[in-house]
């Protein structure tokens, strides 16, 4: 959470309806390390290294549920006739470890 206090962050993600998704745009030089940061750090920090999400429903968070906000036809989920987006992840090491100071640092 790079703008928001803990205790907010976690209330907007106790929200039912509450989607994750990322405004961060890539720019030279530093760019916010949301760009790289958010979808990890979802998955690990907050769904395993706190709890406060399933994995489950963290991932619904970053897939179905925008798609289905957003009307992304095809998209979101794994289904007959639908877009085969997957990403593999590891989710006992998951990790978003970009910060202000190393903004591009990848995911783990």
């Amino acid at each position: 959470s790079f703008n928001q206090s803990q205790s907010n962050l976690r209330e907007l993600l106790s929200h039912p309806l509450c989607s994750v998704i990322s405004d961060g745009v890539y720019v030279r030089g530093r760019p916010h390390p949301r760009l790289y940061g958010t979808f990890a750090s979802l998955l690990g920090d907050i769904s395993r290294d706190r709890g406060w999400l399933s994995l489950a429903e963290a991932v619904h968070r970053i897939t179905a549920r925008p798609a289905a906000r957003f009307h992304i036809a095809g998209r979101g989920r794994l289904a007959p006739g639908f877009h085969a987006d997957l990403v593999l992840f590891d989710p006992l090491t998951i990790a978003g470890p970009a910060t202000y100071d190393a903004p591009t640092t990848p995911p783990t």
